[in-house]
């Protein structure tokens, strides 16, 4: 009889060995198909960054430069002394002119990569020109002293575009 229940104990501790290890290996495969579809999903962001970066942003790099640049070189028009409304109309049209191109040249191409991205870049860009019409047809606001233009318009092209590579470097 202790022999028979001997046997029963060892064909016991058997079956439970074998759930146990059936057990362990469900688990383990459940969890390495967990970590592999973690690593496809990051390969995959990986990839697609690179193409973002690749294909967008590298090769514009110097025209988002360029818009920045080129502003504040259409701004320094402001800091001429008596300009009428008239002539600094005409400057925030040279702006807007360039805002314009560069949406051409590149912030319309934003919207195949992430239409949120392009949306906020708009926005970036139009506020800024919204200020500069409006400080610069602000007859309180003296342009043409070099500290009040550096503070009211420079610091703002200056924020601005870092705002925009804000934007533009997040990837989600």
């Amino acid at each position: 009889m202790i022999s028979t229940l001997a046997d029963i104990a060892q064909v016991v501790i058997a079956i439970v060995s074998v759930a146990l290890a059936y057990s362990a290996f469900i688990y383990q495969r459940k969890k390495d198909m967990h970590a592999d579809n973690i690593n496809v999903e990051i390969s995959r962001r990986t990839e697609q960054l690179q193409w973002y970066r690749e294909l967008l942003i590298h090769p514009n790099v110097s025209t988002i430069y360029g818009l920045f640049s080129d502003i504040t070189e259409i701004s320094q028009k402001f800091t001429t002394p008596n300009l009428t409304d008239i002539q600094k109309s005409e400057i925030l049209q040279e702006i807007k002119n360039k805002v314009a191109a560069f949406r051409v040249a590149f912030v319309d191409l934003l919207e195949v990569v992430d239409v949120e991205k392009r949306k906020q870049s708009l926005d970036v860009l139009d506020t800024l020109v919204d200020y500069i019409g409006i400080t610069t047809l602000d007859q309180g606001i003296n342009l043409s002293h070099q500290p009040k233009f550096e503070e009211s318009i420079l610091q703002k092209v200056s924020h601005t575009r870092n705002i925009f590579l804000q934007i533009i470097s997040r990837f989600k």
